[in-house]
């Protein structure tokens, strides 16, 4: 009935999307994490999961740190933190190549400041 049908079709799709997807010709998957304890752990079920589904990650982008030098004690005071996480996420994830990114003054939007950052990542 029309039901097995687009049951039989949805089966199909979704087939599609997973061969793409654990193609590594085809498709990259980049994890996005931040240097806090409870991404971290997200991050690292995530990664468990996409092996599971036999999909490949060779990236790691660690996004929004804190200069590193700064005259602001409570800047100054995250940044220690997320340098601890930093040793965190170099051992649990050191086997992916890895990328800091630093905060921005502005919120990333539009595909001008999308081309700007990409160039900045993956260059």
């Amino acid at each position: 009935d029309e039901a097995d049908s687009l049951l039989s079709v949805l089966k199909g799709t979704v087939e599609k999307v997973k061969r793409l997807l654990q193609d590594p010709v085809q498709t990259e998957f980049v994890i996005v994490t931040l240097p806090e304890a409870m991404v971290i752990d997200e991050t690292l079920r995530l990664a468990k999961d996409l092996r599971s589904f036999g999909i490949k990650t060779r990236h790691l982008i660690v996004n929004h740190l804190l200069p590193s030098k700064t005259s602001c004690t409570f800047c100054q005071s995250r940044r220690e933190e997320q340098d601890r996480y930093l040793q965190r996420i170099r051992k649990d994830f050191g086997n992916l190549e890895m990328t800091e990114v630093n905060l921005r003054p502005t919120e990333v939007r539009g595909v001008k400041a999308l081309t700007e950052l990409a160039g900045e990542i993956f260059s």
